[in-house]
């Protein structure tokens, strides 16, 4: 039915990328195409039963095997290999990969960039103001200064006019 290109035969990635690798293998020919899209997520999972003890121990020995790649070695060796019809299903199979520090090395790159130039703008920001405040000191000392010698200018002339 899908040779005829009617139909289209929908089920796990995995499943798609074996039937691809198996007609590939017997006609030598790409008679299919995997679509790019997927709609479903292939998520597995286990379930116990809720005062199991082993819950924590499966937890704990499944997140050693995807910390130590464990589970993509095995995706390497068991699904399918790359070939002419599979190759671009399986390399987004495959890239799904978790992300290192040295994945991250521009972001952290950028953020002392950004960290940097707020602290010279913080700095700018602290010499302007100092600034504006030694002017209005200055220009209060001036005025407190000119009062003074204002008023001592007056009361010599005061004294002069009495005399």
């Amino acid at each position: 039915m899908i040779r005829n290109k009617n139909h289209a035969y929908i089920d796990w990635k995995i499943a798609l990328l074996i039937t691809l690798r198996d007609e590939f293998k017997k006609s030598g020919v790409c008679e299919f195409a995997l679509g790019s899209e997927d709609f479903f997520e292939e998520e597995i999972a286990l379930i116990v039963p809720p005062t199991s003890p082993f819950l924590h121990l499966f937890d704990n020995e499944i997140k050693i095997m995807l910390e130590s790649g464990l589970i993509k070695k095995w995706k390497a060796k068991f699904w399918p290999q790359k070939d002419k019809c599979t190759s671009s299903g399986l390399a987004s199979i495959i890239s799904n990969r978790t992300v290192s520090i040295g994945d991250m090395q521009g972001s952290f790159y950028l953020l002392l960039v950004g960290f940097l130039v707020a602290v010279i703008i913080l700095l700018i920001e602290f010499c302007v103001h100092k600034r504006r405040q030694r002017k209005i000191v200055d220009t209060i000392k001036v005025l407190v200064t000119s009062n003074k010698t204002t008023e001592f200018w007056q009361q010599k002339t005061d004294r002069k006019s009495v005399v």
